[in-house]
């Protein structure tokens, strides 16, 4: 094993730590012990490791069910929300690195196999990309983090749809970049990986704007029907002392009544007592 592979293994143990880090601070846990992280941290840098040593055929995307099978264990958020925050996880790894590719190719005028060789470009662009990757993922993982469950199913499964189709687009630009060689097509590819890194950013903003709303809206309800229940309190207390009124004077009223025509004056023990509920 030569330091070129250790310094893979290292980057891939790296981003395997941003995604489980992304799942534990974006979902509420109710299993927060950290050797479930470790087994998940463990299964992605394994899963991103392999390609190192094996000829898999096919692309290293399904390393993004093992923080989907993570958040469903660990977090008590409702599934739909975990589908569409391990989407936008996978969209931000795959977007940032497709992107970052297109990238260093036209400003460093090289092919996609010279930034995956062994050279000093590949460890700039593998830098270069973690520390954006940091960046953002620390972004989102705090931005809106209390917006879970104020959207429905149908608002949260559009964005979702609109998420897999930009991962989609994204994944099927890198494998014609990958395996077709286009002459003169390199502003094109960019610009067009730019374009669907951008639309998935603009989905997730259009998202956490119409989860902020429909909190906003929430709490606007909660606040009317908490004053809702404070007027009818203030209704039943004043209820209560109309009652107490009414029932105080017509109480005067009778014993008025038995004082004038059932006590006699020269009984003064019993006269003084009564006096105490008429005066």
């Amino acid at each position: 094993m030569n330091i070129w592979t250790v310094f893979e293994i290292g980057i891939n143990a790296y981003q395997a730590f941003l995604m489980i880090y992304f799942v534990r601070h974006r979902f509420h846990l109710t299993k927060p012990q950290k050797r479930y992280a470790w087994i998940a941290g463990t299964a992605v840098c394994f899963g991103l490791s392999a390609y190192l040593f094996v000829n898999i055929p096919f692309l290293d995307t399904f390393v993004f069910l093992f923080p989907l099978i993570y958040s469903c264990f660990v977090s008590d958020d409702k599934w739909y929300f975990k589908l569409f925050w391990n989407a936008v996880l996978a969209t931000v790894f795959i977007g940032l690195t497709n992107g970052m590719i297109n990238l260093f190719m036209l400003l460093a005028d090289v092919s996609m196999d010279y930034i995956m060789a062994e050279t000093s470009l590949r460890i700039v662009f593998v830098v270069s990309l973690n520390i954006l990757l940091l960046g953002v993922i620390f972004l989102i993982s705090r931005v809106g983090k209390n917006s879970n469950g104020t959207l429905s199913w149908i608002p949260l499964g559009i964005f979702l749809l609109m998420l897999i189709v930009d991962l989609i687009a994204i994944e099927t630009l890198y494998i014609v970049r990958a395996r077709f060689i286009l002459a003169n097509a390199a502003d094109y590819f960019t610009a067009i990986s730019l374009l669907l890194l951008l639309s998935a950013v603009l989905s997730l903003a259009l998202y956490e704007i119409m989860s902020a709303s429909a909190t906003r809206q929430k709490k606007i309800e909660a606040e009317l029907q908490q004053a809702q229940l404070l007027q009818e309190h203030y209704k039943e207390i004043k209820d209560i002392y109309s009652y107490m009124a009414s029932y105080e004077h017509d109480l005067r009223h009778q014993l008025n009544l038995v004082q004038n025509h059932g006590f006699s004056r020269k009984n003064r023990r019993s006269w003084k007592s009564l006096s105490k509920y008429t005066d």
